[in-house]
């Protein structure tokens, strides 16, 4: 009818605690089957289990680990209306795709027609909504729009000298 003593204490037995260690965990002091969590250097938070005498691991977070990514490949630009770079020692006109989708401009550029294309990215590179920048030229600020179809459009530029450094924005997902 009732249970004994026993059976009692077996149902209520203590829980064991989880706590987070450091370091690889020594498989001879481990129970088999619990698991116990270590913070890993260079691993991040990692789980590991004694199974018929061998430890496992699963890492559950890479927290400590910086992401390790190849560096972006730059692209010089096909000018229009007259726009050149601006030479010397200046940054070419170039355009980037992050790993994120995201899209980045750089460079510096002159002589160009007002209120024209300086050029058009190709697809894969145009956002996925049209875009309005204001940039830094000789004559202090302007405006810099690009297109969903890629125009990238001096509005109204200024021809001696415009920066295009720092224009970020996300590419549209399904021409990347």
């Amino acid at each position: 009818m009732g249970m004994t003593r026993q059976e009692r204490n077996a149902l209520h037995k203590k829980q064991e605690r989880t706590s987070v260690g450091t370091g690889l965990p020594s498989v001879s002091n481990m129970t088999e089957g619990v698991p116990q969590l270590r913070n890993v250097h260079g691993k991040g938070l990692t789980e590991y289990t004694k199974y018929n005498g061998v430890l496992h691991e699963k890492v559950l977070e890479e927290s400590g680990r910086k992401k390790i990514s190849k560096p972006n490949t730059w692209y010089n630009f096909t000018f229009e209306n007259s726009w050149a770079n601006y030479g010397s020692t200046w940054q070419t006109a170039q355009y980037s795709i992050d790993s994120n989708g995201f899209v980045h401009l750089r460079g510096l550029i002159k002589d160009g027609s007002t209120s024209a294309d300086i050029t058009s990215l190709p697809t894969g590179f145009q956002p996925v909504m049209d875009e309005l920048f204001v940039v830094r030229t000789s004559a202090g600020t302007s405006r810099v729009d690009i297109k969903t179809d890629g125009d990238v459009y001096a509005n109204p530029g200024h021809a001696s000298w415009t920066s295009l450094s720092g224009i970020t924005f996300e590419a549209e997902k399904d021409k990347v």
